[in-house]
């Protein structure tokens, strides 16, 4: 450090009159202290200490969804690593999608149910998505929406089995390969939650800069709230979204387009470009395709070599329990399941796998190192669907232009490479860890019994309505 040449002679002078004094250790301290004109008073007892930089807080995560088996185990891998206390899940926003709106909040909603036992009370909202016709209207019109669109769904309406409408194809007709059935629902029905695009506009507008937006369904809920309320998303800390296939890569629901991007185009086109959004991360099936968790990693690694195979970690009433068991039974069977449909629709070069594509989403966030992403501005094709599998249909196609020119409005960070291999082992490791931290058992539950009052001292059990066949949540 520099000091002034005043300070300096000073100094010097002070220690030649200590020294030739020939004073002690504590008199030369105070030369010093002098010259420098330092206060040597002690500090008073009752100074307010200064207060500590507070630490950084966990990233506030918002998770909206299609489940889709993907979506499950990302949703699962989120959950872990709220558990190992790096992050704090809000809430999860559901959509139409892999399947319709009150499959995939019964999905999710069942999902967390049966993980609850990880982090108890620590419950974490769904929220759901009401149709379209009646999205923006009163709370009302919007319950008897739901409910006329729930019980439509139940009954197996509005699955047209083309792949444009949904993926059930894909997914199974519940979107969890009717596991749905074995899944304990919560306390919130389709009908009474919040609705989606409404719960992110209340935590944007309540917490703008802090909640980060995971998307791995259609971009809809998205769309809606920035349609709804102008500039909302650029509150969000960062959005991270699963969607989209450069220029090159071939799509998986048309040979030019990425199914989220496509189910919903405009949607995607008004976050991806209109909404003046600067700092997205995009990971598209140039790198999603590219996570096949195969069969070796579920049975071997994840679950380690526990026999779940033959159903007995399924409860008397055949339903998968909240303990380490019954959720890596669930896991295990949803893979089966998914491995299958994979293989049916080459989609991992013959290998007994399936892809995680939407996991990509909270690799980009918690373990970027697997990655490496290139800046550009993404746009979306927004064209009238054509309504078949193959031809020019450009309807959802995502583009970049990579000629060297200057380009002053780039709103992407995209994921390009992917270390596959060591994005996977820490998948299954934090997945193994959540396990690990549930009950080997729960306590026995008493059954429900009523008496009837008119036949003394006779005892009837009361028995569950019979689900729906597609495991749709009650309405």
């Amino acid at each position: 450090m520099a000091m002034a040449p005043g300070t300096a002679t000073s100094l010097r002078h002070a220690l030649e009159a200590a020294l030739s004094a020939g004073h002690d250790e504590e008199s030369l301290r105070a030369a010093v202290a002098t010259a420098l004109a330092l206060d040597q008073k002690e500090p008073s007892s009752d100074a307010v200490p200064e207060p500590e930089p507070e630490a950084a807080a966990v990233p506030q995560i918002i998770m909206d969804c299609d489940p889709g088996g993907d979506d499950v185990f990302a949703l699962v891998w989120l959950l872990a690593l709220r558990k190992q206390g790096v992050c704090d899940v809000r809430a999860v926003t559901t959509t139409e999608g892999n399947v319709k709106a009150p499959l995939t909040f019964a999905a999710a909603d069942k999902v967390l149910q049966l993980f609850s036992s990880a982090m108890p009370g620590a419950d974490v909202d769904v929220c759901s998505q009401t149709p379209a016709g009646s999205r923006h209207g009163d709370r009302g019109a919007r319950t008897v929406a739901r409910q006329a669109y729930a019980e439509a769904v139940a009954e197996g309406a509005g699955g047209s089995g083309d792949g444009f409408s949904d993926a059930a194809h894909i997914h199974g007709c519940d979107g969890m390969g009717g596991l749905s059935q074995h899944l304990a629902s919560g306390a919130t029905r389709y009908t009474e939650a919040e609705e989606s695009y409404e719960r992110l506009i209340r935590e944007l507008d309540q917490h703008p800069g802090e909640i980060t937006i995971l998307a791995t369904g259609p971009l809809t809920n998205l769309a809606d709230a920035e349609r709804a309320r102008p500039g909302v998303l650029r509150k969000a800390r960062r959005i991270v979204i699963m969607g989209g296939a450069l220029p090159g890569t071939r799509g998986n629901i048309t040979p030019l387009a990425e199914f989220n991007f496509a189910f919903d185009a405009p949607a995607a086109a008004l976050v991806m470009e209109d909404a003046g959004l600067e700092d997205i991360v995009l990971m598209p099936l140039d790198v999603t395709t590219k996570l096949v968790c195969t069969d070796s990693m579920v049975a071997n690694s994840l679950l380690e070599g526990r026999n779940v195979a033959d159903g007995s970690k399924l409860s008397v009433e055949g339903m998968y329990e909240p303990t380490a068991d019954g959720a890596g039974q669930f896991l295990h069977d949803l893979s089966s399941f998914m491995f299958k449909t994979a293989l049916q629709f080459k989609e991992t070069d013959g290998r007994r796998g399936f892809l995680v594509h939407d996991a990509s989403t909270i690799l980009a966030l918690f373990y970027p190192e697997c990655l490496q992403f290139t800046r550009a501005l993404v746009s979306v094709a927004v064209s009238e669907t054509k309504g078949r599998r193959h031809g020019i249909d450009t309807n959802g196609m995502s583009f970049i232009d990579r000629r060297h020119c200057p380009k002053l409005e780039a709103n992407c960070w995209i994921g390009v490479e992917i270390d596959a291999a060591g994005a996977l082992s820490i998948m299954i490791e934090d997945l193994k860890q959540l396990l690990s931290t549930m009950p080997h058992a729960i306590p026995p539950q008493p059954v429900p019994i009523t008496t009837d009052p008119g036949v003394t001292d006779t005892v009837v059990a009361t028995t569950p309505a019979k689900a729906p066949l597609n495991g749709a949540a009650p309405a």
